[in-house]
């Protein structure tokens, strides 16, 4: 004999506990600030090793690229991003914070004779911008997925 389907009180609290366990589930997988810090710091060091314009520059640019790159595959909590169309133009939006800054110092800050303090500018102009872009981008992810604000083709 079939079970009777649940009155709208049960029905309610299953599915509260449904969005309860997503939402614990998504902030248990958050990326944690100290590695989006030590990413930033990482691309900080790569970008001013690009600008210094030698090969020990370029070493430690790639070096720090590599640290980078296998910091963020190691450190994966939850796979897939939101790929939908919201989601493209957020990226876009705070990509733009860190990219204005990395092409700015490119272009505004030129000292020929590449004095150390010029070193500590760029560091000290890009790390943060990049910091602040992959805090924003997570924020906005975590806040999505826990509201479940995606539909079932938006992930990848």
């Amino acid at each position: 004999m079939p079970e009777p389907p649940p009155s709208r009180s049960q029905a309610s609290e299953q599915l509260d506990l449904t969005e309860d366990a997503r939402r614990a589930a998504v902030l248990a997988s958050r990326r944690p600030a100290w590695q989006d810090a030590l990413a930033a710091a990482l691309i900080g060091i790569a970008w001013t090793g690009f600008f210094s314009w030698t090969v020990p520059g370029a070493v430690v640019a790639v070096v720090a690229s590599v640290l980078c790159g296998v910091l963020a595959l190691r450190s994966r909590r939850r796979t897939g991003r939101l790929t939908d169309d919201r989601g493209v133009l957020a990226h876009g939006g705070f990509f733009t914070i860190a990219y204005v800054t990395m092409v700015l110092v490119g272009q505004v800050l030129r000292d020929p004779g590449r004095s150390a303090w010029w070193y500590v500018a760029v560091f000290a102009l890009v790390t943060p911008a990049v910091f602040a872009y992959l805090r924003l981008q997570e924020a906005y992810e975590v806040r999505r997925l826990t509201r479940g604000d995606y539909g079932p083709y938006d992930r990848t």
